[in-house]
């Protein structure tokens, strides 16, 4: 009977190898271990760091190779950018769960439906010739979509408002 329950703790451990992790998306708060409010370097026990922005209000950008960027003032986090919804790094895969199963790639159309009534909607400057550009927001929940051509290109979270 322990061989039988050692045998199922291991074939459910590397199940979730396999599978990866979930990192859940909560506006507002954070996607998976980073969360707004932590401390800058935080993400870097996490994430691979690929290089740091200077911000025009005196913060600074920390962009990760797995496509997550986070916004620092105060050596804190105050805005987390998700720029992929699966990524690879550190022996692991990971999977990022947004409301309603959305991804980046995913039809813009289906943003409400995932986070309800509220939202902002605002159109980029875009040059001719090129895919419009359309940021959806809700402040009082604490994301942002960013599509391009009707497609998702990138999820914020920042504190709600």
């Amino acid at each position: 009977m322990k061989s039988l329950v050692i045998g199922a703790v291991l074939a459910a451990s590397l199940g979730s190898l396999a599978w990866g992790e979930s990192w859940p998306f909560e506006a507002g708060v954070g996607v998976g271990p980073v969360k707004l409010g932590q401390g800058y370097l935080d993400p870097t026990r996490f994430l691979t760091p690929d290089r740091r922005v200077g911000g025009s209000l005196g913060g600074e950008y920390l962009i990760y190779k797995e496509g997550i960027e986070t916004q620092c003032q105060a050596k804190k986090i105050i805005e987390i950018v998700v720029k992929k919804t699966s990524f690879s790094g550190g022996g692991r895969s990971v999977e990022v769960q947004i409301a309603g199963g959305l991804k980046i790639g995913s039809p813009a159309l289906q943003l409400q439906n995932a986070f309800g009534t509220g939202m902002i909607q605002h159109n980029l400057p875009t040059a001719k010739g090129f895919p419009q550009k359309t940021v959806y927001a809700w402040p009082d929940k604490g994301v942002e979509a960013q599509a391009e051509g009707g497609k998702i290109i990138q999820f914020s979270i920042f504190p709600k408002r």
